[in-house]
């Protein structure tokens, strides 16, 4: 561009001097230099050229820059809306279905404990009671998780608040009723709080720890570091669950609707790591897992520096 600019201003004065001293035998001198210049109208031409044509291109250089951008906004919307709405077909899908499966299973539970109301059977009425508690509280939680999806930018604008990590955890815990089912111990803390919704905090835990009990029926447990980093607070969760296999998996790790369990005992929507990378990204977070079969896998969260 430096090179184009001086190449502009220095070509008429290198056309003037060779048309005056190279091509015409003219004097040394200023006035010798202007009579020429007077009695040759192309050299007008010649002054000005850089000034038109370099003005031209500036405004035509601007329009297509300014093009290119609207194009480059105009393919990612386009990209954006395609995305949403693969996820919003993904998203009713996944809704009529998982709540089709919970009510019908209600229904066919509430069908059961009328016949044996009749029989009198207690032992069975008890037994089909848990599991309709059970199907119930599983539909809740689908329903939970799908209501905070569609909530996600309530969760993103919402107000932040300095939150002690370790008493936020403790307290997720017994609100979940996870306090007797999961060991968490902190084997880190650089540091103890974290500014960032409450709301938004509990989501992410909440399904890294009940993910964590999922896959790992005997005796799960939850190793956090706390790391002070020049480029903010990072916040490594390491569990000791069944794993998975990044090699098949790597690229869907976080997208929706995901399973990478082959049991059919573990319940889910596969929605949960997708929500957790969603509301980090909106607080200019990241997130980044590794994980082996039969080894558990460790996710690490770095928020930026905001905070202090």
């Amino acid at each position: 561009m430096i090179t184009g600019v001086a190449f502009g201003l220095l070509f008429p004065i290198i056309a003037i001097v060779a048309d005056c001293f190279f091509f015409n035998d003219l004097e040394v001198t200023f006035a010798a230099i202007i009579k020429r210049i007077n009695n040759n109208p192309i050299h007008f031409i010649i002054l000005t050229a850089p000034i038109i044509l370099g003005g031209a291109f500036y405004y035509i250089g601007r329009y297509a820059v300014r093009q290119r951008k609207s194009n480059y906004e105009l393919v990612q919307a386009n990209m954006v809306m395609k995305e949403t709405n693969e996820l919003l077909d993904t998203f009713n899908y996944h809704v009529s279905h998982d709540l089709k499966n919970v009510l019908n299973n209600q229904i066919v539970l509430s069908r059961m404990m009328s016949k044996y109301v009749a029989k009198n059977d207690h032992q069975k009425l008890t037994e089909i009671s848990d599991k309709l508690i059970d199907v119930s509280e599983k539909g809740l939680a689908t329903v939970m998780q799908f209501l905070v999806m569609s909530k996600e930018g309530y969760l993103i604008n919402a107000e932040t608040s300095e939150i002690n990590i370790q008493a936020e955890m403790a307290k997720i815990l017994v609100e979940n009723g996870c306090e007797d089912r999961i060991k968490v111990k902190f084997t880190r803390t650089d540091f103890y709080s974290i500014e960032l919704q409450r709301k938004v905090f509990e989501t992410i835990f909440v399904n890294l720890l009940t993910n964590t009990i999922k896959y790992n029926k005997s005796s799960p447990s939850v190793d956090i570091q706390l790391i002070k980093h020049v480029d903010g607070k990072q916040i490594l969760f390491k569990d000791n669950g069944i794993g998975i296999d990044l090699e098949k998996n790597n690229d869907k790790i976080f997208t929706p609707f995901q399973r990478f369990s082959e049991s059919s005992d573990v319940e889910g929507t596969g929605v949960g790591l997708f929500i957790i990378k969603k509301l980090i990204q909106a607080h200019s977070g990241t997130i980044s897992v590794k994980s082996k079969l039969g080894e558990g896998t460790e996710f690490t969260i770095l928020f930026p520096n905001t905070q202090n």
